[in-house]
């Protein structure tokens, strides 16, 4: 699907929607004044606060009427309103393409998302257009996340333990972040990627690798699975789309607490993407309800009619089945069951959406996707976890997902508490992205000019 996808990308014209300049902050002082703090370090809410942004970083944090304000600091008033760190989604995709990525990041600003780790661009020849993309964010001329990106994924059946060695200083050298590991990569080439990777400290992440099995994949130090749904492909052989055999039949619910100790004892990283998933179910039961919901505007216009509309939306299309639509539902039941049970484990989740695949808006996906964490039994603040301080431990980054003195002034405003309601985190009031302030109405216009 993707390759069909990005030869249409091809072809389409270049445009750029966006301006050059962004809200200015890089150098100023920003003072929050009166704001309730939920500073992720603890289930907690710290009442009257004053948070301080000197540049890109959070300077000092303290009691509202103890806290001096800078002079000339320009002053938000937080009262009434929720602080806590900017959200993170842990699995999206950009195109290498300027005018379209530079939409995919805009709205995930708007909607919250300060920081994305970006799992390989959608196949176009290059990479230099996103990594050009996290440049231009990094120095304020573009309005967006944090990026963290890997190359294309390594997928090579035939891949040497050298080969992998080499792929990974390769991409060191280039300015990636991470490894993705991907379905078909030969067992000589993973080994070969995992022990270079983890000697060069660049993590490794991705699918299940088929050869080499899940077992070996949780313990050859993969630092990540990006899909719960990997565990039925390659431990059941699930495949949604088989319409011959019983595929949910082999989904045995017994092995379920074994999936989630061994992941546990790994201390592997699951990424559910539980959005892209139901993305499946919801395109192929009714395509007309999905197209026609308020946040699909703000996928490009060259993306959507690439992958979304019902003549190139293969999820649709190949999913209406009913037969092929029952193994979709029993996949997404065990994949909840999964969920709830690598949770008592401990297991350390994150946020991840796929966006902008068919089905998956930039942004609005990853407060869908904390709503389906708390759903399935994890508390709002675990929920937040998962979108703010676990994704910097999985990067073992220490400079950002928390609000404390020292941290990226990566924040997110809210007009209600989310501990009270996940739901609340949707109430957008204000973004902070690398010390730089967007108001509701910057935000607004954000999304005024990512609108199709």
């Amino acid at each position: 699907m993707k390759r069909s996808i990005l030869l249409v990308l091809l072809a389409a014209c270049s445009r750029n929607p966006h301006p050059a300049s962004v809200p200015s902050g890089g150098g100023n002082v920003i003072a929050i004044t009166h704001v309730n703090v939920i500073p992720m370090t603890s289930d907690t809410v710290l009442g009257d606060m004053t948070v301080i942004v000197r540049g890109e970083r959070i300077e000092a944090i303290g009691r509202a009427g103890r806290t001096a304000v800078p002079a000339g600091a320009r002053v938000i008033d937080g009262r009434g309103r929720y602080l806590i760190p900017g959200l993170v989604d842990a699995h999206i995709h950009l195109s290498n393409r300027a005018d379209i990525d530079s939409v995919v990041a805009a709205v995930l600003l708007a909607k919250g998302v300060t920081t994305a780790i970006e799992l390989g661009g959608m196949g176009l020849p290059g990479d230099s257009a996103r990594l050009q993309l996290r440049t231009a964010i990094n120095a304020g001329h573009r309005p967006g996340p944090t990026l963290y990106i890997a190359r294309a994924q390594a997928n090579d059946s035939t891949m040497t333990r050298e080969g992998g060695m080499r792929r990974v200083e390769q991409d060191h050298a280039a300015g990636y972040d991470l490894m993705k590991v991907y379905n078909r990569l030969s067992v000589e080439g993973y080994r070969g990627i995992t022990l270079r990777a983890h000697q060069l400290g660049m993590p490794v992440v991705g699918h299940v690798v088929r050869p080499a099995g899940l077992e070996a994949t949780l313990g050859s130090g993969q630092r990540g699975i990006v899909h719960m749904e990997e565990f039925l492909y390659q431990y059941f052989g699930f495949r949604s789309s088989d319409t011959l055999t019983a595929q949910d039949a082999k989904l045995d619910t017994a092995v379920v607490s074994y999936f989630a100790r061994i992941t546990a004892e790994a201390g592997t990283y699951v990424t559910p993407t539980f959005v892209t998933y139901q993305a499946m179910i919801a395109h192929a039961e009714d395509l007309d309800r999905e197209l026609a919901r308020p946040e699909v505007r703000y996928i490009p216009a060259t993306l959507y009619n690439a992958a979304w509309i019902r003549e190139k939306n293969e999820r649709s299309l190949m999913f209406a089945h009913p037969r092929r639509l029952h193994h979709l539902r029993a996949g997404l039941h065990y994949q909840r069951l999964l969920l709830q049970a690598m949770h008592r484990e401990g297991v350390p989740l994150l946020v991840g959406t796929d966006a902008p695949v068919a089905g998956a808006v930039p942004g609005f996906s990853v407060h869908h996707e904390l709503q389906n964490l708390v759903e399935l039994g994890l508390s709002p603040y675990e929920a937040l976890s998962a979108g703010t301080r676990n994704a910097a431990a999985y990067l073992r980054k220490d400079d950002f997902g928390t609000v404390e003195a020292g941290r990226r002034a990566d924040l997110l405003l809210l007009s209600s508490n989310p501990l009270d309601d996940i739901r609340n985190t949707r109430a957008i009031a204000g973004v902070m992205a690398r010390g730089r302030w967007f108001d509701e109405g910057a935000l607004a216009a954000l999304l005024a000019r990512s609108a199709r």
